[in-house]
């Protein structure tokens, strides 16, 4: 996304945001444990980079370098379930 421009006929004028914005990359990992034939837990890890460095930095959408940490767990009572 290079820019924002906001073109409207209620405006005096016609503002615009430019971002200058860069590809990134998210790398990620999970992993799944059937702990039983009905219950099944999962963990992941992921890192992704901003899309911003600190020179075009927008406060209409901040933006940073982040680290993902999720759980989960599956649980079938019944068979249909």
């Amino acid at each position: 996304l290079d820019q924002l421009v906001v073109e409207s006929d209620q405006l005096a004028f016609n503002p615009t945001e430019t971002f200058d914005w860069e590809n990134t990359v998210r790398y990620s990992l999970g992993v799944r444990h059937a702990m039983n034939d009905t219950t099944v837990l999962r963990a992941g890890v992921a890192q992704e980079e901003s899309t911003q460095g600190t020179d075009n930095r927008s406060a209409i959408s901040p933006d940073s370098d982040r680290v993902w940490l999720t759980l989960g767990a599956g649980f079938t009572p019944v068979e249909n379930m």
